[in-house]
């Protein structure tokens, strides 16, 4: 996820570029393709691609989404903001140690990529429903 830090701001620049919807979309496809790869273990190197496919992947869609939560409250953008990262710190905080918890099982730990692969994947079922994009 350290890989996120530098998509953020260049998922807000791409998203001056391409469909917003095209960009969330995409960051979902790569995060449940790249904890897919996980799940299914494999050789080191498969591995470490795929772990920063994901984390290169989770960090696109922010610039999007704020942008998209200040367009539906813009009597109150900061708010709509706030709201955005606080659902994003609750996933981390909440989403870690369950996360933790599946190391714990048998199958070291995919049973959680498998789980960020479904989320991922069922989450782009939303994103055709969402209005992300301006205009």
């Amino acid at each position: 996820l350290f890989a996120g830090i530098a998509t953020r701001p260049a998922g807000g620049l791409l998203a001056r570029r391409v469909r917003e919807r095209a960009l969330v979309a995409a960051a979902l496809a790569g995060s449940s393709l790249g904890a897919s790869v996980l799940a299914l273990g494999g050789p080191l190197p498969l591995s470490a691609a795929a772990a920063l496919l994901l984390g290169l992947a989770a960090g696109l869609p922010f610039g999007s989404l704020f942008a998209a939560a200040q367009r539906l409250r813009p009597d109150a953008p900061a708010a709509a903001a706030s709201f955005v990262n606080g659902c994003a710190i609750l996933a981390i905080l909440a989403g870690t140690p369950l996360a933790g918890l599946a190391f714990a099982l048998p199958g070291e730990g995919r049973l959680a990529f498998a789980a960020l692969a479904l989320l991922g994947a069922f989450s782009l079922l939303a994103v055709r429903a969402a209005d992300l994009d301006a205009g």
